[in-house]
């Protein structure tokens, strides 16, 4: 039971990672746009 928790939370903590890098990809994104064009 401990270990299927721990695989899960594992997982939660990844898939957040993943939104949280995607999020501040198109921030940079956005800032370079910005940049260029402003």
């Amino acid at each position: 039971m401990a270990c299927i928790q721990n695989g899960s939370r594992f997982l939660f903590a990844t898939k957040n990672d993943q939104k949280i890098a995607y999020h501040r990809r198109f921030l940079i994104v956005i800032e370079i746009y910005y940049f260029f064009f402003s």
